[in-house]
């Protein structure tokens, strides 16, 4: 039998927003960006983060990505040529790729990075099905799987840890070692922590043939610009300031308030993403006293959702729904709905006085984000009502994520999911099971059986059923606490054209200065 030719995996509706006339692209100049939020690596195999993906997937470019629906689609491949028994995936490679630093992408490359990849990413649960990598030859890639993965290949393709083709020698380097090299259309300059993260455009960049549009990080781009810069600015108001001096050109998360009064300025520009990222609690399973179940649905059903919602969003757009994928998505259901935004205190200290709970102290962890830490104000409130002894304890992100993937010291943690909700239920498996799960569960035999219903069939019916097991058994078991789904304002100075907003991070190719 014939391989089956896979160009595009599930769609899902995005927002998206344009923003800046029509009108001939300008070359030259240099955008500076603001993020709320800084990045703690560049290594291309060890990035899970919103800002991280902002700054480096103009560098960096993956043999599969997504399109601006969140379908997948070829980027350093031609094309996923898949076989009959869904054992074998075989990726013709495109040719004259150029890496940054004038060697040609070839098959070797692509093997060594994969096989990186596997080792270091967060996201190398991904790659448990693999039996082995291969390049029977410069130009084409070759992944033969154990069992079958009905969801592989869009797990390749997601951004959220994305399996970044680098050079062999590049990938022979131990983590955060590497140079920064890969094939995209912005090239490294450099970064300072805490500090700019600066990149230039490639000019011996390969762009994809076929012409078309951009489409999500896919299809052919173009950067007009001479230089793209990230400042990390967690003040919100010294963002809005710096635009409104004209020493920045976008700015992402601006208050309520802010927007209003920049309405009236004709200098610079608002527009909103109504679904940006949703914001969570996770709980840790491995340490007392949220081990304890009776605790943790304490907790689920003390916090006042939409209070919580309304504090962190700060006027910016937000919805309270209990879906773990935003409403419009194939895989929406009820799931799970029984036990979200519960919000009954006498009830939360009712099921507290089963649990073994003495008095302990809580520590509550938060990211120093606008939304989370007013959120954690809330939240923190609500579960002193019932009687936990809460500490909350503020911190940079990449200290939060840091401790969190420990199983001690924390038991509750801020976070929020931005690729997840977007591209769908598998890219919760890595976060809810396996060595990696964000719970810290040692294990779940009911939702790995859930989700090895999953992967085991294209059925549509079937993988619903299996998500619904899945939603429901994360909501019993209280592996997180959902808060809804938060957007997101961005202001840009008026003569910023061609840009365009996405949920998987911003993107400054086929964007210009007028």
């Amino acid at each position: 039998m014939q391989p089956t030719r896979i160009l595009a995996g599930a769609v899902l509706v995005a927002s998206i927003i344009a923003v800046g006339p029509a009108s001939a692209q300008k070359k030259g100049g240099d955008i500076t960006a603001l993020l709320y939020a800084g990045l703690n690596s560049v290594d291309p195999h060890f990035t899970t983060t919103y800002p991280a993906r902002s700054m480096l997937l103009g560098i960096y470019e993956t043999l599969m990505t997504v399109d601006e629906n969140g379908g997948t689609i070829p980027m350093l491949a031609e094309r996923a040529d898949v076989s009959a028994d869904g054992l074998t995936y075989s990726f013709p490679l495109r040719k004259g790729v150029k890496f940054h630093n004038g060697k040609e992408m070839t098959s070797a490359d692509v093997k060594a990075s994969m096989e990186r990849f596997a080792k270091y990413s967060p996201g190398r649960a991904s790659m448990d099905p693999v039996a082995s990598f291969e390049a029977p030859d410069p130009y084409t890639f070759v992944i033969k799987l154990k069992t079958p993965s009905t969801s592989f290949l869009d797990r390749l393709a997601a951004p959220t840890s994305p399996a970044t083709i680098i050079p062999v020698e590049e990938a022979a380097k131990e983590l955060n070692k590497t140079s920064n090299i890969s094939t995209g259309p912005l090239q490294f300059v450099e970064w300072v922590p805490d500090g700019p993260f600066r990149s230039k455009r490639f000019d011996g960049y390969s762009k994809r043939a076929g012409g078309g549009e951009r489409t999500g990080f896919g299809g052919p781009k173009t950067v007009h610009v001479d230089t793209v810069t990230f400042r990390v600015v967690t003040e919100a108001s010294a963002r809005i300031a710096s635009l409104e001096a004209g020493q920045s050109h976008l700015v992402e998360d601006v208050p309520g308030p802010a927007a209003e009064r920049l309405k009236s300025n004709p200098k610079i520009k608002l527009f909103d993403m109504p679904t940006f990222q949703m914001p969570v609690l996770y709980l840790n399973h491995s340490l007392a006293p949220t081990s304890d179940l009776k605790l943790r649905q304490a907790v689920q059903a003390a916090i006042d959702l939409d209070e919580a919602m309304a504090a962190a969003a700060a006027g910016a757009p937000y919805v309270v729904q209990h879906a773990w994928v935003y409403k419009g998505h194939p895989m929406y259901s009820d799931a799970g709905k029984a036990l979200y935004n519960i919000n009954n205190i006498a009830k939360a200290k009712e099921i507290l006085k089963g649990s073994s709970y003495k008095g302990e102290e809580i520590l509550l962890n938060v990211g120093n984000l606008g939304f989370m830490t007013r959120l954690a104000v809330v939240v923190q409130q609500a579960l002193k009502e019932i009687g936990l002894n809460v500490k909350m304890q503020t911190m940079d992100l990449g200290t939060l994520f840091s401790v969190s993937g420990k199983d001690e010291g924390w038991h509750i943690t801020t976070s929020g999911y931005g690729s997840q909700p977007f591209l769908g239920p598998y890219m919760y498996q890595p976060i809810t099971v396996g060595p990696a799960n964000l719970a810290r569960r040692k294990g779940d035999t009911t939702l790995e059986a859930a989700w090895a219903k999953f992967d085991a069939t294209r059925d549509a019916a079937q993988r619903q059923a299996a998500w619904n097991e899945i939603t429901q058994r994360t909501y019993d078991e209280v592996y997180f606490v959902k808060l809804g789904d938060l957007g997101l304002k961005y202001a840009a100075v008026s003569n910023l054209a061609g840009f365009k907003a996405y949920p998987g991070a911003l993107r400054f190719w086929d964007a210009w200065l007028e």
